[in-house]
């Protein structure tokens, strides 16, 4: 499930999210006071116009005024203001606090501390240790109460942060960080019209405002859906104030959005150019290695982010999401907990935890994390989504289906929500009107989201050609994108077309010729079509282009393997990528399904063991655990290792489906046949595991069950042959063999058996 609410206080801490570091990018305005030569460098700070060599200079002239003086506070706050400008807030929060420590009047002090801290993420710090600050001149209380607003939202209290935001510009009306400041608050409670006014109100006074011009960007972009407007505006804040570290970052977000890796590079590049090392650098560049597909590299990018900047909501949220993408459970329920303390009522810290417990197979925890979001008023229809695939996960798919409808109800133009109720209908076994649910959403969605949920479950029914028209219909809406084109040739494999095949796969590395799903089935291909060089080849070539990549390295030893290498040599090398990847699960597994394969099942046990011991959360690990103890013939074990497995993964089919074979390996059919029928009711689509109890049931003399069995695969998968296989084989068992006749032919004509 994906999405965002679009209740009020929801739409204000997003917005803050997205303005926290570029409010807070401009100088606090001087107050006129006593300490005439700390105004005065306020005053001299670089103007919106001055250049990054400029800002330097001004660094190296504060820095050698405090070599002269080192206690003097003006200096300090100079160097403070200056260090801000040159994007390095954590610097500048050492000079702000030492100058205040100094006897800086908190006028002049507490607006430039409080900018850095919102910088820094310590939006909870910030409204602890001087929410209730006084200041005496009107400008600087107007800048402090502008920046405690937005630490308000960004913590989720809209209700604080408006009223902030009011008194800021009470105090200084004519202050453009009040007044921008307000604007948002007015865009985030949808009065588009009364934010356009304020932001243009504070360009009337300021043409060179970058905020405003930022603020004005952001309404161009999320409210006008502008967004050559909302480019051309950004940069054009950009000429004003070319280190504004925000509007790079929101470029390089916008080329994210639209899928431009290219540009979003180049984008990149600039910003690291002006500002190496600093938190919107280091964030993006793990954006982009995401966006590559390199989640390993971006997660370590982004954990070395929150080393520097440990309560960066943003990053924590990317760690978190990353580790999810990753498998990394546990990283990321502690990336979440720290983000649930920074920011406990930004929703999208709880529908990315409540995805964590979802995927960790604990769905009452999520609906723990999520009950404050389904509880409001109006509820959060993604909390509302999640909590329906909470459901499904406790076997109550018509409860799901009521909370995916209420969802979508509440956001009917999002077609992720639309999708999910076709999902919903589907899982409780009512296929053509989830198929045609599922249809009409592809047909309303921009986006390829629901055709390629239509393209499983017509795969799911062995419905083929319907698959491969929704397949074209998502690669004709994501014309860039491999991935579409990669399908199509799979489906055109499966369809034993293997030039249209082929002329796919070409097409999706034309996309993206680092793709190595379309290398790989080209070289699976060429392996099959005894072109072996070739072959090698494909997967070389990706490597050349990212070295590193450990899927592509292991890939690479597949097809060494299936080239005809020995396979100690293919061993050898598993091990070392294991060694060099050791807490990467997929290297491990690769390892101990090799070593299956190569007929050595005590070292396929050993290998499995060793990673367990090191990875000892990874369930896909265990499970290949006790399938090398099944080869190995050690079935006890193997029942005790999947045993294991259905503790960590309670909510899942497959563990059963896998303690059925180690019964049938003791001889134990009957409770092989309990653990397949546990199988089948948490997953009524796991055609393995329906077969299979068919076949049992059928060998063991339960044939009315064999046959509602045969009923129920074929109701569920009707292009699919297995059913009416299945079917005729147990009127076969009991000599019906008119019967069986029948619907052997019907399975023919469904396809080969």
């Amino acid at each position: 499930m994906t999405g965002r609410p679009t209740r009020p206080a929801c739409r204000l801490a997003a917005l803050s999210l997205a303005a926290l570091v570029s409010a807070c990018q401009d100088r606090p305005g001087s107050a006129t006071s006593e300490a005439g030569e700390a105004a005065a460098i306020a005053a001299s700070a670089p103007t919106l116009v001055e250049g990054q060599q400029a800002i330097r200079a001004r660094v190296i002239e504060f820095k050698s005024k405090l070599q002269q003086d080192p206690y003097s506070a003006s200096a300090k706050h100079g160097l403070g203001l200056a260090l801000l400008d040159e994007g390095d807030p954590r610097g500048a929060e050492h000079e702000f606090s030492q100058a205040l420590e100094l006897g800086l009047p908190p006028d002049l002090g507490l607006p430039s501390l409080a900018r850095s801290w919102l910088l820094l993420g310590r939006s909870k710090d910030l409204v602890a240790t001087h929410g209730a600050a006084v200041l005496k001149q009107p400008s600087a209380a107007a800048d402090l109460k502008a920046s405690l607003a937005l630490a308000h939202a960004n913590l989720g209290d809209p209700r604080r942060a408006r009223q902030l935001a009011k008194e800021a510009l009470a105090l200084d009306p004519r202050s453009v960080h009040a007044q921008v400041v307000q604007a948002q608050v007015e865009l985030a409670d949808g009065r588009a019209e009364q934010a356009r006014a304020l932001i243009e109100r504070a360009l009337q006074a300021d043409p060179a405002a970058a905020e405003a011009l930022e603020l004005k960007g952001d309404l161009l972009l999320h409210v006008q859906r502008d967004l050559a407007g909302a480019r051309s505006t950004y940069e054009r804040a950009l000429t004003v104030a070319p280190r504004r570290l925000p509007v790079h970052a929101k470029l390089i977000a916008m080329a994210l959005g639209e899928r431009d890796i290219a540009t979003a590079q180049a984008l990149h590049e600039r910003l690291t150019a002006l500002a190496p090392g600093t938190l919107p650098q280091r964030h993006f560049k793990a954006r982009l290695l995401y966006a590559r597909g390199q989640l390993k590299p971006a997660l370590d990018e982004v954990n070395g982010a929150l080393i520097d900047y440990p309560k960066d909501l943003r990053s924590l949220l990317l760690a978190a999401e990353l580790a999810l993408q990753l498998g990394q459970l546990k990283q990321a329920e502690e990336a979440l907990a720290n983000a649930l303390i920074i920011g406990p009522r930004v929703a999208r810290t709880r529908h990315l935890l409540a995805d964590n417990f979802l995927r960790a197979g604990n769905p009452e925890k999520a609906l723990m994390v999520l009950e404050p979001l389904v509880r409001a008023r109006p509820p959060d229809p993604l909390a509302l989504g999640l909590s329906a695939d909470a459901a499904l996960q406790q076997g109550l798919p018509l409860v799901a289906s009521r909370l995916y409808e209420q969802a979508a109800a509440l956001d009917p133009a999002n077609p992720r929500l639309r999708t999910a109720v076709a999902q919903a209908r589907l899982a409780r076994g009512d296929v053509e009107a989830g198929l045609s649910d599922l249809e009409a959403a592809a047909a309303a969605d921009p986006s390829a989201h629901a055709d390629m949920a239509l393209l499983a479950a017509r795969l799911k029914v062995g419905d083929l050609p319907a698959a491969l028209r929704a397949a074209e219909r998502a690669a004709q809406k994501q014309p860039a994108r491999a991935l579409p084109q990669w399908l199509i040739g799979q489906l055109q494999r499966r369809a034993q077309r293997p030039e249209a095949a082929r002329a796919a796969f070409a097409k999706a590395l034309q996309r993206d010729p680092a793709f190595l799903p379309a290398a790989t089935s080209l070289a699976e291909m060429d392996l099959a079509a005894g072109q072996l060089p070739q072959a090698r080849q494909r997967i070389e070539d990706i490597l050349k282009r990212r070295p590193d990549q450990l899927d592509a390295q292991l890939a690479l030893a597949e097809v060494r393997f299936r080239s005809g290498e020995p396979a100690e040599a293919v061993t050898t090398a598993l091990e070392a990528l294991a060694r060099q990847h050791a807490t990467q699960a997929r290297a491990r597994l690769a390892l101990v399904e090799h070593l299956m394969r190569s007929s050595t099942p005590t070292a396929a046990v050993a290998a499995a063991q060793a990673a367990v011991a090191e990875l000892p959360d990874q369930a896909v690990l265990v499970d290949a655990l006790g399938r090398a103890q099944l080869r190995a013939g050690d079935s006890a074990q193997a029942l005790s290792t999947f045993r294991r497995v259905v503790t960590m993964r309670p909510r899942a089919a497959e563990p059963h489906a896998r303690m059925a074979e180690a019964h049938l390996a003791r001889r134990e059919t009957e409770s092989a046949l309990a653990e397949l029928r546990t199988a089948v009711k948490l997953d009524p689509d796991l055609l393995p595991a329906l077969a299979k109890l068919a076949d049992v049931a059928t060998a063991s003399g339960h044939d009315a069950e064999a046959l509602r069995v045969t009923r129920q695969m074929q109701q569920r998968f009707p292009h699919a042959n297995t059913g009416w296989h299945a079917e005729g084989l147990v009127h076969a068992a009991r000599k019906r063999w008119d019967a069986a006749q029948a619907a052997l032919r019907t399975a023919l004509q469904r396809g080969e058996s």
